[in-house]
């Protein structure tokens, strides 16, 4: 790809956790100033920017991202997104007679082959 997106509205905030997390995980606050991985199908405040360490996480809440994705892949322009059981996202789908549940971001770019897509916080 030509283009890049990286370090566009980069917002980096720190943390804590009481788990270990890795790079790239989506995460929920939980507490005052604490963070957790998100569960499947949960809302997301954002995603850990490197490993978790001595309790402290560093979370983007904003900016350009790419990260794993698993199922449809999420569609271009303005989706809704949600957490999905393995560390990264899905395309928000609502359960019957519910609204879906989900944070919209842009999705810029897509890796189908390889599991990965470029959003936009």
């Amino acid at each position: 790809m030509n283009v890049s997106f990286k370090g566009f509205g980069e917002q980096i905030l720190t943390f804590e956790t009481e788990a270990e997390l890795k790079a790239g995980v989506p995460v929920k606050v939980t507490d005052s100033g604490k963070v957790a991985a998100c569960g499947d199908g949960e809302v997301f405040a954002g995603f850990t920017a490197a490993p978790s360490r001595e309790g402290l996480a560093t979370v983007q809440i904003g900016g350009y991202v790419c990260v794993k994705f698993s199922g449809t892949a999420p569609a271009f322009n303005r989706t809704l997104v949600a957490a999905d059981a393995s560390g990264g996202i899905k395309a928000a789908v609502a359960a019957e007679g519910k609204t879906a549940a989900g944070r919209e971001v842009l999705v810029a770019e897509l890796d189908s082959a390889g599991g990965y897509v470029g959003i936009i916080l």
